[in-house]
């Protein structure tokens, strides 16, 4: 197995194109790629079938997937609202790649897992990863990860939805030699393969773990059998000075997603936005749907935060060795958007993980698993490692 990230700021297409994969050659060590991504801003939305040719031809056989990105990653660095062009090269020996391709009136009418299975063709007894990358104005993405949390249980999808577009039709989706304006594309990835998943979504946890007692939809009235604004008031208050501050700029819902654990930390939870606080019935309103029984925890978010979730998150993974490559998929409110300094995502997988290649851009939505459920997030880092399956399978 091996990977190879390249990246650049283009200013003649065809010549700094060709430097691009001339760079991922050179990494890659003579080793026939089976897989490739590519993902390009928005200055090339009228030249894409240029980069989607180039390197057709240049790595015949492989599989190509990849979108357009307000921002790309590769080569080390994030490039950020600027015109550029990331590519990762992947050989994966024994792996077997299948290509996704859906529109999004096809995905209207699907609505049985069984359908979802006959459309990807892969057994969920294969035991499949999936990458999945859709147009924000054509994919009911929500329905989408319903249909891949059924069809294929405890399966890992990741991805994001394609960003730097306004509009639909502005949206550019690449599969192979395709290039597509709606709907989705994606791989399906089996075989002698460890691919993990990291989802950093950015918070840090604050106050107790509360039991949702009553509540309706997305409201939640209360928590341990008081009112959900008193408790969260008695938590405000205990809180050290600079995080009352805080919490009154960038407070959050985590909910626990696998209820049958005696301990939940940060990777448990799946960050929702606090919507409001009702004075006068003391309920509070989540931007996701609440159940009577549920654990929540609130959480709060600044750039601190962000940097030590990931780097926590991360450690606990490089216990398993250095993975091969990566693939990053951090939300366009992150980059420079949230910290002072250029390049923070890919620099702490490389930082904690070794200098290893990755490749990704800045999405529109972050897909990732949660507990073993796929999920929508925002202002995430959604992230795979790769690594050699140990003992593989004849």
């Amino acid at each position: 197995m091996r990977f190879a990230s390249a990246a650049t700021i283009i200013r003649d297409l065809d010549t700094d194109l060709l430097h691009l994969c001339q760079d991922a050659d050179a990494q890659i060590d003579g080793q026939r790629p089976d897989l490739i991504l590519v993902f390009f801003t928005s200055h090339f939305e009228d030249e894409s079938a240029t980069i989607v040719r180039t390197l057709i031809r240049r790595y015949p056989g492989a599989i190509m997937v990849g979108c357009v990105g307000e921002s790309v990653i590769g080569g080390g660095a994030e490039h950020e609202r600027v015109p550029a062009v990331a590519v990762m090269l992947a050989s994966l020996p024994g792996a077997t790649i299948r290509p996704i391709e859906i529109s999004g009136g096809q995905i209207v009418q699907i609505d049985e897992p069984s359908e979802w299975q006959s459309h990807i063709g892969v057994d969920p007894a294969d035991r499949p990863t999936f990458l999945f990358f859709g147009d924000p104005f054509t994919v009911p993405v929500d329905k989408v990860l319903k249909l891949f949390n059924q069809a294929y249980v405890q399966r890992p999808v990741f991805g994001g939805m394609a960003s730097g577009c306004e509009e639909p039709g502005q949206a550019v989706l690449v599969i192979d030699d395709k290039i597509r304006r709606d709907g989705a594309v994606g791989i399906a990835m089996t075989g002698p393969i460890e691919i993990e998943t990291v989802v950093s979504q950015g918070c840090r946890p604050i106050g107790q773990h509360l039991l949702i007692t009553r509540c309706e939809g997305n409201i939640i009235h209360e928590l341990g059998g008081i009112s959900a604004m008193k408790k969260l008031q008695a938590i405000v208050q205990d809180l050290r000075p600079e995080d009352v501050n805080l919490a009154r700029q960038a407070l959050f819902v985590g909910r626990v997603i696998n209820e049958y654990q005696e301990q939940f930390t940060r990777g448990d939870f799946l960050i929702r936005n606090l919507l409001g606080i009702d004075p006068d019935s003391g309920a509070i309103a989540v931007s996701e749907q609440m159940r009577v029984g549920g654990t929540i925890q609130f959480h709060v978010r600044d750039h601190v935060c962000a940097d030590e979730d990931m780097r926590q998150i991360l450690a606990g993974k490089h216990d398993d060795g250095t993975p091969s490559g990566a693939m990053l998929f951090s939300c366009s409110g992150r980059g420079t958007r949230m910290w002072p300094e250029p390049n923070h995502d890919v620099g702490v997988i490389r930082e904690v993980c070794g200098t290893i290649p990755v490749t990704g851009f800045f999405a529109a939505g972050e897909i990732g698993p949660v507990a073993g459920q796929n999920f929508l997030h925002s202002h995430t880092a959604s992230i795979a490692l790769f690594r050699q399956c140990p003992n593989p399978q004849p």
